[in-house]
């Protein structure tokens, strides 16, 4: 039986849930017999995930392509300098690789263009969350220069053959966003992200309370709660920190022995928000007076995020509409109970009141949540085994996997156009730049008539 061939193409691959959902997705296909290639624009052998480094050195699928374009020029230009790195390493793919069966494209949909107009290869398209909707418009030129990359979002977006999204969260917002264009219609897949099976583990029921050390602090089994993130102010972590604040303070039981919160997570040098959002996170906690019960574990490797897992009392994960949140499933694949926001995502992953808590993102609510599990360990211990549950029954990577090759094995046996310059239809991509130039239009006129009325 001839392999598939499935080329990944990939902007960043550093450390968050969208890269480790690619790697996951990546080695499950290895797993299946697929040959696999992933493109990606940055990765560094330094800060990454593991699995991606075989002896030290990068693993022989990935090629890193474009990493001479910078992220932006001066603090601006972030969309357009992402779009021309994934661009730059599709067109590094469609010169160097043959036999091309499928191409996903991850976060990114740009290069369905080029692959429409050079490839007969299927396309298909993991949304995490439409791009057009994480942009702030601070200005009119701002607003004409969004519109423009938004207006490409929506063009290439229909050009896949087929789309994920990482819950019915996204679905739902997908449908919304692309009401008109060529994604109109489209009914997209719910492809959830899953969890390692090496962290899928049956956990004894009474681990006995310990001492261990990381990173030179002496850090107490059972008596911290633990918050992984990456620094950035999307994350929303100052709620963490005052609940934790209203918990010491107001609503704890003197008997409750959880008396820490640590902040561990991704930490980029080259991105200036993650120092901003890490410094003013030291300072709030001063602030509040819990300096000394608060810890800070930047860049954490995973072998340190399974440990810390492990040992935690809870998880208490703070973003509010995040659009899957890959740290929920993984705290509960070791058996613990999870403190959320009660939208997005988390709400498809965790249940309330048997997995853990989902909860208004006020400090007080969560409050509320981490002083009810400190009731005594046999209630957290209960719902960590009801979370462990839950995840090897919907969110295992085999189960993952197996839904993937599903979905492309039906791809590759449908039919295909030939590229648009194999073939006389040139016609359709004059179409598709007409479309284009005359939604940029509109969109331009409607954002000059909304700011004249203000």
């Amino acid at each position: 039986m001839t392999r598939k061939k499935v080329a990944i193409i990939h902007p960043d691959l550093g450390i968050g849930g969208a890269e480790r959902l690619i790697i996951d997705a990546v080695l499950e296909l290895i797993a299946l017999n697929y040959d696999v290639v992933l493109y990606t624009g940055y990765h560094s052998t330094h800060a990454c995930f593991e699995e991606t480094l075989f002896k030290g050195k990068r693993e022989k699928w990935i090629r890193v392509r474009g990493s001479w374009i910078p992220r932006h020029l001066n603090g601006h230009f972030h969309v357009l300098f992402a779009n021309l790195r994934c661009m730059w390493a599709t067109a590094a793919m469609l010169i160097s690789e043959r036999g091309v069966d499928i191409v996903l494209l991850d976060q990114i949909s740009s290069p369905a263009l080029l692959l429409r107009m050079f490839s007969s290869t299927k396309i298909v398209f993991y949304c995490h969350y439409p791009d057009m909707l994480l942009a702030k418009h601070k200005s009119f030129a701002q607003g004409v220069y969004r519109s423009i990359f938004d207006g490409l979002e929506r063009i290439t977006t229909g050009m896949a053959h087929h789309i994920f999204v990482n819950s019915y969260y996204t679905a739902d917002i997908f449908a919304k966003t692309f009401e008109s264009g060529f994604a109109r219609g489209r009914q997209p897949t719910v492809l959830y992200p899953a969890v390692s099976p090496k962290n899928v583990k049956l956990l004894p029921k009474s681990l006995l309370s310990c001492e261990f050390q990381h990173r030179g602090k002496n850090i107490k089994s059972y008596d911290y709660f633990l918050s992984i993130n990456r620094f950035e102010y999307k994350k929303n972590l100052e709620l963490a920190l005052n609940a934790y604040a209203e918990f010491r303070t107001k609503l704890a039981d003197p008997s409750v022995q959880v008396n820490r919160i640590l902040f561990a997570g991704g930490y980029d040098s080259r991105l200036s928000e993650n120092e901003e959002c890490f410094f003013q996170l030291h300072r709030k906690a001063c602030s509040l007076g819990i300096s000394e019960e608060v810890v800070f574990l930047p860049s954490i490797s995973t072998e340190e995020k399974n440990s810390l897992l492990l040992h935690c009392f809870c998880v208490i994960y703070t973003p509010k509409d995040e659009h899957f949140g890959i740290v929920p499933i993984e705290a509960m694949s070791v058996g613990k109970p999870v403190v959320a926001c009660n939208s997005g995502g988390p709400v498809e992953s965790c249940r309330d009141g048997v997995t853990g808590f989902t909860c208004p993102s006020e400090p007080e609510e969560f409050a509320r949540a981490m002083n009810h599990l400190g009731d005594g360990h046999n209630k957290a211990d209960r719902m960590g085994y009801l979370a462990q549950a839950r995840i090897m029954n919907v969110f295992s990577r085999k189960s993952f996997g197996e839904e993937l090759h599903s979905h492309l094995t039906y791809l590759s046996s449908t039919a295909c156009f030939p590229a648009v310059f194999c073939y006389p239809g040139r016609f359709f991509l004059v179409c598709i730049l007409l479309y284009f130039i005359t939604w940029v239009i509109q969109r331009s006129t409607f954002i000059k008539i909304d700011s004249s009325k203000d």
